[in-house]
Parts: C-alpha cells; sequence; structure tokens
C-alpha cells in the first residue's frame, strides 16, 4: 500500500511538472508569435513570417492540450493518494 503511494506521489510530481513545463513552452511561443506579428522584427506580408506564425499557433494548440491532459492526470493521481479504495 506504501509503494503504490510513493509511486502516485511520483507519477503526481511528474505530471505537474510536465504541466509547468508545457504552460512555459506555450507562453514562450506567444511571445514568439507577437514578436513575429511586429513590424520591427519582418514585413508582416512575408512567407517565412507567415509560415512562422502557424507554426507559433500549432505548438500553442499542442501545448495547451498537453498541459490540460497533464494537470488532469495530476489531480486524478492526487485524489488517489488522498483517497486509496
Amino acid at each position: 500500500m506504501i509503494r503504490m503511494r510513493l509511486v502516485m506521489i511520483f507519477l503526481t510530481i511528474s505530471w505537474l511538472a510536465l504541466a509547468s513545463l508545457s504552460s512555459a513552452t506555450v507562453h514562450l511561443a506567444v511571445v514568439l508569435r507577437a514578436r513575429a506579428k511586429s513590424d520591427l522584427v519582418t514585413p508582416s506580408d512575408s512567407i517565412l513570417d507567415l509560415t512562422f506564425q502557424n507554426h507559433m499557433d500549432n505548438v500553442v494548440d499542442g501545448m495547451v492540450i498537453a498541459a490540460l491532459v497533464s494537470a488532469l492526470f495530476s489531480i486524478f493521481g492526487l485524489i488517489l493518494v488522498v483517497y486509496p479504495k
């Protein structure tokens, strides 16, 4: 029983770490996308700028999904640790 709780605590902490890394990646992608939209960096009509913005949109979408899934797993793990069967 104690081993199972230790494993669940380890997995819960791991999922929380993954959620925080995913949210940090989302923040970085938003900053980079906003910088790419700026006229100071590149002209807004260039194909590379549009490709970069689309790529950052995909990164944001993927990392938000990863952060939500890992946060749900960590909450589920915390519930299993606190209220074992």
